[in-house]
């Protein structure tokens, strides 16, 4: 790496709150770069999610320089790390001061940093060669690791050593999939070596780490390559993540996964990744990746409904969309597709149903408190029982969704109950 950068001329239109807070460092005499992951997605066109900077300020000095302006609040959680955070119109940006790395102890946090006055010192901890880019407006883009070379060949390249980088974080293992699966960045031979070498230290990672990871893969527009690419990475993982040996997980995977790109939500493209595994091994790997319980919820009826037989008529139909609900019903298209392929008419039918059919208790035309008036009752219980007996004969067609042959049946049916 040279001390002196490639400097390209190029344009990034900046928010105007994180060009003041750049001004407001270079005023008061600091360096004072936008940097990483936003310089990169602004250079593919993209709009970047958030906005980091680097200076040569340290954080006491960041902290002295924004604490009166106004509208602005503070965060110090990243303190310990050189990292300040300036919150200004419901934005927050990251300041950090350049720094140097100690020894990572965990594989995952440096045991301690070091303040360097450089940018091409700060540089050198990055992982990528593509998200070791600043940019600044006086300047344009700062280039020290032939960054904007690699973005530009689509290609992947560890900054300095790469056993060394993927040794100290093993974060940057699977940041490296997810970088193949979302931009289709290829790896370059020395990272890829160390990352086939070193895979086994995701093991370390602690799972809510993977889970952003594996999301953001799974989303990706060339997630089946990187699946082709580094299976036995993906095998491991979710081998570890179940500590089970199973031996089918790369070939189960790998079926999968070619066509997952077909799928638009998240939850689907899990369902469809796993459901080749055995019921007991998809079950744990859901529960140990520590979704929502509303996520969970909606998964594992997902899975009930791919194993499940195609509805063939308006009663089948109704009868799943009264068990799972009509949003679980109308994802299971999807998933029903890409098994048996065309549906034909069964996706009118589903969506016409969950629009206008009656599944649910409340679309009867009926409730409990016509149900106490009939018999002069106020259990819970038994009106619950009673409402329920209606809903599944209306689905059944063997009554009508009338109020008066609502009534009718309800009348025998407590008369039934009440003995």
């Amino acid at each position: 790496m040279s001390n002196t950068p490639i400097i390209y001329p190029y344009h990034i239109t900046l928010p105007q709150d994180l060009r003041e807070i750049l001004q407001c460092l270079q005023a008061c005499g600091y360096r004072a770069y936008v940097i990483g992951g936003c310089v990169r997605d602004s250079l593919l066109g993209v709009s970047p999610k958030d906005w980091d900077i680097a200076t040569n300020a340290h954080p006491n000095t960041i902290c002295e320089i924004f604490a009166h302006k106004p509208n602005l609040k503070l965060i110090h959680t990243g303190a310990k790390y050189g990292t300040i955070g300036v919150c200004i119109n419901a934005t927050c940006y990251e300041i950090t001061t350049f720094r140097g790395d100690g020894i990572y102890l965990d594989s995952r946090h440096p045991n301690c940093v070091q303040f360097v006055e450089h940018l091409c010192e700060d540089v050198m901890r990055r992982d990528f060669s593509i998200n070791a880019l600043a940019y600044s407006e006086s300047e344009g883009v700062l280039d020290y690791v032939n960054g904007v070379q690699d973005l530009n060949h689509k290609r992947l390249v560890c900054v300095g050593e790469a056993h060394i980088r993927f040794g100290e974080d093993s974060l940057r293992i699977l940041r490296a999939v997810r970088f193949r699966a979302t931009l289709g960045f290829v790896l370059d031979s020395h990272t890829k070596d160390a990352l086939l070498s070193l895979y086994p230290h995701i093991a370390t990672l602690p799972v809510e780490r993977i889970r952003l990871e594996l999301d953001k893969t799974l989303m990706g527009a060339y997630v089946g390559a990187s699946f082709q690419e580094y299976i036995e990475v993906f095998a491991y993982l979710f081998a570890h993540l179940v500590r089970d040996s199973y031996a089918h997980f790369g070939s189960a995977l790998l079926e999968s996964v070619a066509h997952i790109h077909l799928l638009d939500s998240l939850e689907l493209r899990y369902v469809w990744l796993l459901h080749t595994l055995p019921h007991d091994i998809r079950t744990a790997i859901i529960e140990n990746l520590r979704f929502s319980n509303n996520q969970k919820t909606h998964i594992f009826s997902l899975f009930a409904l791919l194993s499940h037989a195609l509805p063939n008529d308006d009663r089948a139909i109704l009868r799943l969309l009264s068990h799972f609900g009509a949003q679980n019903v109308c994802d299971a298209l999807e998933l029903w597709t890409l098994l048996y392929g065309d549906l034909g008419m069964l996706p009118k039918q589903v969506h016409t149903l969950a629009k206008h059919g009656c599944y649910e208790i409340k679309s009867l035309n009926i409730n409990g408190e016509i149900i106490k008036t009939l018999a002069d009752i106020h259990e819970g219980k038994t009106i619950g029982i009673v409402l329920q007996t209606l809903l599944d004969e209306v689905i059944e067609q063997k009554l009508t969704n009338t109020t008066h042959s609502l009534i009718q049946r309800a009348q025998k049916l407590l008369r039934q109950i009440q003995g």
